[in-house]
């Protein structure tokens, strides 16, 4: 067995570590990842890395607030990857959704590996759908014997959810687990607890599973803010982790932590807490902790242990801070070290809390050693606070009615820590938008501007995320030594910069006109590369009510449409209400028409333009309201997400083709979004109707080309389970927005409808006429059909036909009509 630990910041970083750690994709090779980044976004980058490098190894990994790496805490945003091969033991990997009740998943769970006999099972499950107690009994109840570590995923408080994955599966909420199997196994494991309770003990008075409601008659929310107060309380479920309640069962100490807070005032733990129980809160000991921690090497024995898996409560890292590295140190003495900081630890048949939960492995036989333990380990002055909190102790006989200064002190630190990863973007270190919320109500009467990269989705999409981050990063520093004399600067969500303009003497059309000329002239170099770039800006004075932030959002994006670099929301203040005006009476005309089924599709010809003959129909929707105003796809699609009805309506378009070309064998076609194909429920809609009219063999569905469709595996799996029915797929719109030729090979498309930008002047514009050329080119060679769309004369005709196009679509090869030509 070889152990090796690899840390990277990014997924794209990957590349490079396997070049320079060759290591060898096989069935016996286990990788458990630890991510500190728990976004979904990251998460399914890297998740697809993965998936590419390693199709054989088994996968198991989770967010987290931090991990462990060869006795150092590894954390900031990075990703652990721990790469364990085995050599005679076999490998087996489990994935599963929760069962309505948690003592059944694990039931199955057992199930599943009991044809196995394995001798360990590493287990992880999500922070918030799951009462891991139930879990685990479900478990022994089909295993009785099986050892089991691992623990309940976490993350950083910046971020909302935790997540696990395997190979296949990537979730929110869900169970993976990984089976070694190998009767020659030699293991040592072991826990280190170090939690002792302080104050008054309190009866459980009224509860169910691992939800408290009541504790001495008090809601569970109002307990925690009488002994620790309202700044804990506030805070809780994510301050609840370091102040566990405490609880003796079987003549041991056990900790239970709160991982929910609920508006009834109850709380959920991460175990069970019964009726009657007696609990206590629980502080760590420090002195303790240190001092076991000399003991590792007597528990571990042994000269050849291999490896150390430790899976230890994030609350322990919180409470030792730096001298949480001294306990690492213990372990990485005797082998290399790895695991992560959990929600929850998991000890065989046992969930814990606070604890620092280990196992050692072996393939070969255990092999004595002798140890000389002479390094004594003395804690700092900061084992003083350990020591007034066991004097608080006393005081809790009158019902705790104040935590002494040194928790306080501990409290107040954890909250402004919380207040910086809630006010202040952790890239730049600017105060962010919530920030700006709270305070643009103190500048009533000065201007906000704000400032948005032009076109930045595109330095992401051609040079990668950690250029679009590092281009960000300097924009901001720009922007911070450029304005910060005169007002505040606001990192806002995706490209955008704020700045409120607290000096109220400037001369404010002046300044923005010397910005602007400014900002026209930056360059950004990555790599080597030189990329320019520029940014809009849009301006508007603050009323105080929080609409000055509409203002300039609204202001911004007006400017793009007019194509200037500035622009002040007070030149379009009254055009901008005008413009609201009509959006809301057309969004009220469409919800009117869509409830009084208005809908009226037309069908276009779409014709082959090697016979001269209709290949098959585009659908295309119409709403006519009741004045005979007919409402264009221009008019209304915009509207429909913000009113909610996307779905609805591409149901009705769904039910109305389909009733038009059921029992005929016409080929036609209809679009859908991404988001459409989705969306669960208007997935499940198609596939009925499709089946109802039994329309596979003939229908087409046209997909708008973006990025998302490559970078989605869903989407992915969805057009290949829906051509293996025989539905043909078309990427619509290609060369409008994201169109590449790399993307295009990853598409198990059937054919591409060429954009009518680059078909309507083609007949006169030599450039669109080579882009043409080659998209047609490319798509022959894939096997790819090919579409016109845009066909409005004789002259465009004439040209897309030469060029070996072979479908055709426009005004001048026929008109949308309500009936079929």
């Amino acid at each position: 067995m070889k152990t090796t630990n690899v840390t990277l910041q990014n997924p794209h970083e990957l590349d490079a570590i396997l070049l320079n750690h060759p290591i060898q994709d096989n069935e016996k090779l286990l990788i458990q990842i630890f991510v500190s980044t728990s976004t979904f976004e990251y998460l399914e980058a890297l998740h697809t890395k993965l998936q590419a490098y390693f199709r054989k190894a088994h996968i198991i990994g989770s967010s987290c607030e931090a991990s462990i790496a060869n006795a150092k805490v590894v954390d900031d945003g990075a990703t652990l990857l721990n790469f364990t091969q085995f050599d005679d033991t076999v490998l087996y990997s489990y994935h599963a959704h929760h069962q309505p009740q948690d003592i059944q998943s694990g039931e199955l769970m057992g199930e599943y590996f009991e044809a196995y006999n394995p001798k360990v099972l590493i287990l992880f499950v999500d922070a918030f759908n799951c009462n891991a107690e139930e879990l685990l009994k479900g478990l022994y109840a089909k295993l009785p014997h099986i050892i089991v570590c691992g623990g309940i995923a976490s993350r950083h408080s910046s971020f909302e959810d935790t997540y696990i994955f395997n190979n296949t599966f990537l979730v929110r909420s869900g169970i993976v687990a990984l089976a070694l199997s190998n009767a020659n196994l030699n293991i040592v494991e072991n826990f280190a607890f170090d939690w002792v309770p302080v104050g008054v003990s309190q009866t459980v008075t009224k509860a169910s599973g691992n939800i408290v409601y009541q504790i001495d008659n008090l809601s569970a929310v109002a307990f925690y803010d009488k002994y620790l107060g309202h700044s804990v309380t506030q805070n809780l479920p994510d301050t609840g982790i370091e102040f566990p309640l405490i609880i003796q069962r079987n003549n041991q100490h056990i900790a239970r932590a709160v991982v929910g807070r609920h508006d009834d005032k109850s709380l959920s733990f991460t175990g069970n807490i019964h009726e009657g129980e007696r609990v206590q809160f629980g502080i760590g000991n420090i002195e303790n902790i240190l001092e076991h921690s000399q003991n590792y090497q007597n528990i571990l024995p042994y000269s050849n242990i291999e490896s150390i898996f430790v899976y230890s409560c994030i609350a322990r890292k919180h409470f030792l801070g730096s001298e949480i590295t001294t306990e690492l140190e213990a372990f990485e003495e005797i082998a290399p070290t790895s695991g992560f900081f959990t929600f929850g630890e998991f000890y065989n048949r046992h969930l814990l809390n606070q604890s620092n939960r280990f196992i050692a492995l072996s393939e070969a036989p255990f092999e004595k050693h002798q140890s000389s333990l002479d390094k004594k380990i003395k804690a700092d002055a900061s084992t003083n606070i350990f020591k007034a909190l066991l004097n608080l102790s006393n005081a809790t006989s009158k019902d705790l009615e104040a935590l002494n200064g040194s928790l306080v002190h501990q409290i107040q630190e954890h909250e402004a820590n919380i207040k910086r990863n809630l006010y202040y973007d952790d890239h730049t270190k600017l105060p962010n938008r919530l920030k700006l919320i709270e305070d643009i109500g103190n500048y009533a009467g000065c201007y906000l501007v704000l400032f948005d990269i032009d076109r930045f989705s595109r330095i992401n999409y051609f040079y990668g995320f950690e250029a679009g981050d590092l281009l960000l990063y300097e924009f901001a520093t720009f922007l911070k030594e450029r304005l910060e004399t005169i007002g505040l600067l606001y990192k806002l969500p995706s490209d955008k910069l704020a700045l409120v303009v607290t000096t109220k003497t400037i001369d404010i059309h002046r300044f923005i006109r010397i910005i602007s000329l400014e900002l026209k002239m930056m360059l950004f170099n990555y790599q080597n590369i030189k990329i320019a770039y520029t940014a809009t800006i849009g301006v508007a004075k603050i009323v105080g009510d929080g609409a000055s932030m509409r203002h300039v959002d609204a202001t911004v994006s007006q400017a793009k449409l007019m194509h200037k670099q500035y622009l002040f929301y007070e030149d379009i203040e009254n055009e901008n209400k005008r413009v609201i005006q009509k959006s809301l009476q057309l969004a009220l005309s469409v919800r009117e028409a869509m409830q009084q089924n208005r809908l009226q599709m037309h069908y276009q010809p779409i014709f082959d333009l090697k016979t001269d003959t209709i290949y098959s129909y585009e659908a295309l929707a119409r709403f006519v309201l009741e004045d005979g105003t007919v409402l264009m796809p221009s008019d209304f699609l915009p509207i429909l997400p913000d009113i909610h009805l996307s779905h609805d309506f591409i149901k009705m378009v769904i039910k109305q083709t389909f009733a038009c070309f059921a029992n005929r064998d016409v080929r036609f076609s209809i679009n859908l979004s991404i988001e459409d194909i989705l969306d669960t429920h208007l997935n499940d809609f198609l596939c009925l109707q499709l089946s109802k009219y039994q329309l596979h063999k003939t229908i087409t569905l046209e997909i708008l080309e973006t990025v998302e469709i490559v970078q989605s595996d869903a989407m992915k799996k969805f057009i290949t389970q829906a051509k293996s029915l025989g539905v043909r797929i078309a990427i619509d719109d290609f060369g409008s927005g994201f169109a590449n030729f790399e993307y295009i090979t990853k598409i198990n498309a059937d054919s591409i409808k060429i954009d009518g930008s680059l078909i309507k002047n083609i007949h006169t514009d030599t450039n669109a006429k080579i882009v043409v050329e080659t998209i047609v080119t490319f798509a022959q060679k894939l096997g790819m059909k090919t579409v016109a769309e845009y066909v409005h004369s004789k002259e465009v005709y004439e040209v897309v036909k030469a060029i070996g196009i072979d479908y055709g679509q426009g005004f001048y090869l026929g008109k949308p009509l309500a009936h079929l030509l």
